[in-house]
Order: C-alpha cells, then sequence, then structure tokens
C-alpha cells in the first residue's frame, strides 16, 4: 500500500470514529413522515437563499423538489429506471437529541429498490463534502434514522451514479417521458417481448411505426412506465438491446408510514 493510500485510509478511519462518537450521544426522539406522503420543506426564513427546481414525473405523479445537480440526477434515475419501486425527495424529517439540545435533518432522498430494503440517501458533489463542517454533524443524525427505521443509509455523489453513457442516456429517454403510448402500441410490444427475450431497439420500434424516431421516443416512454427496459450502458442506437422490465414484488416496501408509527 502506498503513503497516498494509508493517509486516506486514516482519514476514513478519522471521520468514521468521529461519527460514531456522535452517535454515541445522540438519541432519536421521532421520525416524522407527511401526511400525504409528499415533501417536507424547511421553513423560509430568508437567512439563506434554497434555488430550488420542480421535477414533474410522469412515473410517480406527482412533483418533486431538487436541489442540485446531483439531486437532479438521482431524480432522472428513479424515473427511467426498472428497478426503481418507489421513490421521494425529502421524504421525512429526522428529530434527535444530542448533549441535551434538539436538532434535526431532512434527508434528500428516499429509494425502494427492487431485492433492497428502503434507502435514506443524501447527495453531494463529492464524497469529502459528506464530511466538511455541519454536514457530518447531518450524516450522523441521518444514520441515526436509517438505523431506527430499519432502512440502510446511502450517500450519492456525481461519481457513483453510473458511467457518462449511462447518465447521457437516462437524461434523454426522460425528457420524453410524458409522449403519448396508445393501447395499441403497449399490446405489439407486450406481444413481441413475451415471444422474445430480447430485441434491438430499432426492430422493436419498426414494430410500432412506421416513422423511425417516433418509434423509438415512444418506446424510451414505455420504459418510464415499466413496461420495458433498455441496455443504457452504452450510447443509445438502433442495435441497443430491449428486454421485459423486471417484474415488481407483490408486497412492495413503501417510503411512507402513517402517523402512529413515527
Amino acid at each position: 500500500m502506498n503513503n497516498s493510500q494509508e493517509t486516506i485510509d486514516l482519514i476514513d478511519h478519522d471521520i468514521r470514529h468521529e461519527i460514531d462518537t456522535i452517535r454515541a450521544e445522540m438519541t432519536v426522539d421521532r421520525v416524522v413522515f407527511p401526511l400525504n406522503e409528499g415533501e417536507i420543506r424547511n421553513p423560509l426564513n430568508g437567512a439563506r437563499l434554497v434555488e430550488t427546481d420542480g421535477y414533474p414525473s410522469k412515473r410517480y405523479r406527482r412533483s418533486f423538489s431538487t436541489e442540485a445537480s446531483v439531486e437532479r440526477k438521482i431524480t432522472h434515475q428513479a424515473e427511467v429506471l426498472t428497478n426503481y419501486i418507489a421513490y421521494r425527495t425529502q421524504p421525512l424529517r429526522i428529530e434527535v437529541t444530542w448533549r441535551g439540545k434538539r436538532y434535526s435533518a431532512i434527508p434528500d432522498a428516499a429509494r425502494v429498490m427492487i431485492g433492497r430494503i428502503p434507502e435514506l440517501i443524501e447527495a453531494k458533489y463529492d464524497f469529502a463534502a459528506f464530511d466538511e463542517g455541519k454536514n457530518l454533524f447531518q450524516r450522523a443524525i441521518s444514520e441515526c434514522g436509517a438505523e431506527a427505521l430499519g432502512w440502510d443509509y446511502t450517500q450519492l455523489t456525481h461519481s457513483n451514479l453510473g458511467n457518462e453513457y449511462f447518465i447521457e442516456n437516462v437524461t434523454d429517454i426522460q425528457y420524453y417521458r410524458f409522449n403519448h403510448v396508445t393501447l395499441r402500441e403497449q399490446q405489439i410490444v407486450n406481444k413481441v417481448l413475451r415471444r422474445h427475450d430480447l430485441m434491438l431497439l430499432g426492430d422493436l420500434a419498426d414494430e410500432i411505426s412506421s416513422c423511425a424516431v417516433r418509434g423509438q421516443t415512444t418506446l424510451y416512454a414505455m420504459m418510464v412506465r415499466r413496461l420495458l427496459s433498455i441496455d443504457l450502458n452504452r450510447p443509445l442506437s438502433r442495435s441497443s438491446i430491449v428486454r421485459r422490465a423486471p417484474d415488481l414484488p407483490q408486497t412492495p416496501y413503501r417510503i411512507w408510514l402513517p402517523p402512529h408509527a413515527k
């Protein structure tokens, strides 16, 4: 192991020790969920400027609030990827007591993916930002809240959201999320994908439209609706692989809990 790696490991160990020390004195008082399965927003007091984007979702039939480019990319993936079961931004508030004082934190998002338990998500530009100043304390609160719920705590940055092709493909597909998809087109695609485990995107597009561009963008809209899954790890083209979307579990996890389950 080189000296640079040893230094990184030592820093990580020190940060983990600091977080564990904070958590040892921290008690989770309650976790508050919104009554309408929506978002919990911090009150505006004029003390700081927060630029917020609204993202209207076709899949989840609601609007999501995002405050940074990483959050927007995560929201795009939740809209497009077929292994997502549920997703919310600012989904809950964690209230804790630490050294006799009360504190709270609102994680950036929560998600449920096939084969995994719910995750509380914090998003930053890079991993170093999680351990800077007040972010370190917020991380401790979020970890405690996730543990109290029996959920996982996940950190997401630009570096672990996928390669450049993957991110670009997700962005391109979500643009077409509101394209109209007819019942006839759905029936044709379902029938073809029942007969063939894999199809080329161009061939499947030709099955539903004489216009190649319209057929392809309609398939993008179908992916948002979880009717099919397109390979996103290579540049999108008529040669991209298409398969059926994975089946959802019969009793999927939900991000929302009723008020008495605080």
